[in-house]
Parts: C-alpha cells; structure tokens; sequence
C-alpha cells in the first residue's frame, strides 16, 4: 500500500506531467496524427470530467482502502499503449450520455456565461464598497487619534480659553541653597567643636563647686574637718 503523498505525486506525473508531454509531441509533429489528436482530446476530456467529479465526490470515496491506488492505476489504464483505455471509456460511456444530452448542456453554459459577467459586475461593485468603507473607518480613526493644536502645545482646553480668566500661577522654584566653600565650612564646625568644648568644661566646673557647696553646707560638714585634722 503507498502513502497518500506518494501516490498524489504520482498522479500527478502520470495522469498530467505525461500526458502534457505527449500530446506537445503530437502537434509539434510535420504531420500531426488525426487519431493521436483525437485519442489525447478524448483522454483530457475524461480527466477533466473526473477531476470534476471527483471534487464533490472525493468525501464519500477518499476514504476507500486503496481508492489512491486504484486511481492511479485508472489513469495508466487510460493512456498505455498496451490497453488505450481511454477509447473504451469514451466511446461506451462519455459520447453518448454528451451526445445526447448536448443541446441542453450548451443552453445551460450559454447562460452561465451570461451571468457570469453579472456576477463579475456584483463581485466588483462590492469589493468596491467594501473597500470604501474600510478607507472611510481607517481614516477616522487615524483622525481621531491625532492630536490636535491645544494637546500639542499643552494648553488649557477650549471651554476655559473662552471664559476669559487668566490662568493661574503657576508655582515657583524655591531657591537654591548657597553653599559656602569647604575652608570656612570647615573653620565654621571647628569654632562650634571649641565652643561646646568649653561649654563642657565650663559646666564640669560649675558642678564640683557646687557639689563642694553642698558638702559645706551639710549637717556632716564636722566630719570633714575631723578628718582633716587627724590628716594633718
């Protein structure tokens, strides 16, 4: 059994690719053959009938075991030279079921025919339209998302332009602090280092006097002068 893609390619090569070559060959001949011309219409009038076929039919018999081979095996039936298939088929089946039903199939293309240059009129008036509408919507909305004058220039918005207020201030920068230089920066925290320090010094004095004070005042204030007399 051969894969799907493997059959497709050949049917391709046998049902089309070499067909097309032998019939370049018949009609680049000096003398074309009449019975080679009229054996490659009629097999290309077979395969385009079961091309078209096979288009609404292909979903009820593509799932056929071997419905590839057996295609393929049809299409080598209809042009060896050994079998000429291509005689039988048209000769039994396709020219008398077209034959006799010629006049009819002939008004029914004539006025496909007809229509069709309606139907080509109706297709191109609508994309037409179509497209028209879609230009019209496409440039609105690049419109809508341009910004405008006042959004640019980050004005106020109309409504308040019209009243006649003035706008409001707007606020300052504070000022900048001024640095002084690093030397007098420098000489500044040193002078305040030498104040705290005889700040400190200041207030370590002011206490042993005043603790010497309160040792004088005390009601144990003889014990210090008996010890100093047994000192001395």
């Amino acid at each position: 059994m051969l894969g799907e893609f493997v059959t497709g390619i050949l049917v391709l090569l046998l049902g089309y690719a070499y067909p097309s070559f032998e019939c370049f060959r018949v009609l680049e001949q000096n003398r074309p053959e009449i019975e080679q011309l009229r054996f490659w219409c009629q097999y290309w009038i077979i395969m385009g009938l079961l091309t078209a076929l096979e288009r609404f039919g292909d979903m009820f018999v593509s799932w056929l075991p071997l419905y590839g081979e057996v295609k393929l095996a049809f299409i080598i039936y209809l042009w060896h030279p050994r079998t000429k298939g291509t005689w039988y088929i048209y000769n039994k089946f396709i020219m008398p079921c077209l034959a006799s039903n010629e006049p009819r199939i002939s008004r029914k293309l004539n006025e496909v025919r007809t229509k069709s240059g309606d139907l080509l009129l109706f297709y191109i008036k609508n994309f037409t339209e179509k497209g028209q509408s879609i230009a019209f919507d496409l440039l609105q909305y690049v419109v809508k998302q341009t910004p405008g004058p006042s959004d640019s220039q980050g004005g106020p918005p109309p409504s308040s332009r019209g009243s006649g207020s003035p706008p409001p201030p707007q606020p300052s920068a504070p000022p900048l602090p001024t640095h002084q230089p690093t030397r007098s920066r420098r000489r500044a925290s040193q002078s305040r280092r030498e104040e705290a320090d005889s700040m400190h010094e200041d207030d370590q004095q002011d206490g042993v006097a005043e603790i010497e004070r309160i040792i004088r005042d005390s009601p144990f204030s003889f014990l210090r002068g008996s010890h100093r007399q047994q000192h001395d």
